[in-house]
């Protein structure tokens, strides 16, 4: 926000209070959202619903007096202008129309703004204005909200900074819907998978109209890998490599049940299936052609226990490229063995999303 000869050309903030300075109706309150802020509907709804009904002048997360937060870095801008300064996170934030018109009055008067997180507070300190401290009042209504690092892990609620497009609306979408409405079109598989818990968020994170190549493990009664074809890897040329130990009655109930679903989808050429144990499959893939960083998405699931899961995703991180995604499926069980892998790659694992399924992405 700049001085009054470079008004409004300098910033984004600059230019809004321009605008609000032709057009602010004295009834209205103003919302400021800066582009590197995503929330979902039903947060965004529950915030509006919670600011409306207190109409403060000013709502903003941590809204704090210097006495308060004495080591903030910029409280030395308030200096021989405000007596006991104020400051608030502002990357977003609700304004009524007095305390912008406040705002503006003090442009006029000295000729430029101060940075707007003290501008903001500290006005409506002095003016004796309402102040509504959103970190105080609905903290359940933010995700990872701050100044910095960059927000990865994708979470339910209204987050900052979110810098990746992909995150950004990930989380902008974010949804519990439960099942995928073709789930009904199979014959019944094992529930507690993504596409009955996870559905509405992997519908928005991974769906590509461009070919894919999947590796799926512990892939059952085929239901998952189906629906991955159905709902997520559209393109036709999108292909799955699936694999699993179909052993003994309980495996040959499965067996039949995943050829009856890959036909009944119409996925009989996209779907190739490997049977027998995981590590095998994954080490002959490894020693194979073809195969080392070839895969795009690699779905880990089924795994006994939290070492098989350990020794999996060592194998299949050389088989992802670089770029790809890995899903691991936890559980308290193997928590402690995702832990020791996100450790040991972390350099190159950048964690997209947490939780029952753990989401990273291979860098270089």
């Amino acid at each position: 926000m700049g001085r009054i000869e470079d008004f409004p050309a300098i910033t984004a903030w600059s230019r809004a209070l321009s605008h609000l300075e032709r057009t602010l109706e004295d009834d209205e309150a103003v919302w400021f959202v800066e582009d590197d802020v995503a929330g979902g509907r039903e947060a965004f709804a529950h915030l509006l619903g919670i600011t409306s009904d207190v109409d403060a002048d000013l709502s903003a997360w941590e809204v704090r007096t210097r006495d308060e937060d004495p080591e903030w870095y910029f409280w030395s801008r308030a200096e021989g202008i405000f007596v006991s300064p104020c400051r608030a996170f502002q990357p977003l934030c609700r304004l009524s129309a007095r305390l912008v018109r406040q705002v503006l009055d003090f442009r006029s008067r000295h000729g430029e703004f101060v940075f707007h997180e003290l501008l903001f507070a500290s006005l409506a300190s002095a003016q004796g204005m309402r102040t509504l401290d959103w970190s105080r009042a609905c903290p359940g209504v933010f995700g990872e909200f701050r100044f910095r690092p960059e927000v990865r892990p994708i979470r339910a609620g209204i987050s900052h900074p979110v810098k990746d497009e992909r995150v950004h609306e990930a989380i902008c979408r974010y949804s519990n819907t439960a099942a995928s409405p073709k789930a009904a079109c199979y014959e019944a598989g094992c529930c507690a998978s993504w596409y009955a818990e996870d559905f509405g968020l992997w519908k928005r994170l991974f769906v590509a109209s461009v070919p894919v190549k999947i590796l799926a493990t512990g892939v059952a009664s085929g239901v998952g890998v189906s629906l991955m074809l159905d709902e997520l890897f559209l393109h036709p040329g999108s292909a799955i490599h699936a694999v699993d130990l179909y052993d003994g009655l309980e495996g040959e109930r499965l067996l039949a049940a995943f050829s009856a679903n890959v036909a009944r989808g119409g996925h009989t050429g996209r779907i190739r299936l490997y049977e027998g144990e995981c590590r095998e499959v994954l080490a002959w893939m490894i020693a194979g052609e073809g195969f080392w960083e070839s895969f795009d998405f690699i779905h880990l699931d089924g795994a006994s226990s939290g070492s098989a899961l350990l020794a999996d995703a060592c194998q299949a991180w050389s088989l992802l490229r670089i770029g790809g995604i890995l899903v691991l499926e936890g559980g308290l069980e193997r928590e402690a063995a995702i832990q020791s892998f996100r450790s040991v790659q972390a350099e190159r694992a950048e964690c997209l999303l947490g939780g029952r399924r753990v989401v990273l992405i291979r860098r270089e």
